[in-house]
């Protein structure tokens, strides 16, 4: 009589589901010194790009009439945030008008590329 034998695949590394429209009602924005950022009422647009040939990146629009989150320890720093168990580290910071752009890229990769 066969025996059936299950055998748990090891994961070559993050694995995640399908692209779908991103829940941000938990995303902060972590920086130096316990600094957070609450972006959740103020974004305006995020995009997930996910590569297999680089570091994913995710693109947050965020308004800022005051710019305060401009002028903040923030975005001067290695903020960083989590997203669905990744965690992802600030880039780059760009600004026109009142709308900021952020741009994260997975910690690993950045961790890598230093």
């Amino acid at each position: 009589m066969p025996v059936a034998v299950k055998v748990k695949a090891k994961p070559l590394g993050t694995l995640r589901p399908p692209a779908r429209d991103l829940d941000l009602a938990q995303v902060n924005v972590l920086g130096d010194r316990g600094l957070v950022a609450e972006l959740k009422r103020s974004t305006t647009s995020a995009e997930l790009t996910m590569t297999i040939e680089g570091a994913s990146t995710l693109t947050l629009k965020v308004r800022d009439y005051s710019r305060s989150l401009l002028r903040s320890p923030i975005a001067r720093t290695r903020a960083r945030l989590l997203l669905d168990g990744i965690e992802y580290m600030l880039v780059k910071v760009g600004h026109e008008g009142n709308e900021i752009t952020l741009i994260f890229e997975e910690t690993a990769v950045n961790l890598l590329r230093r």
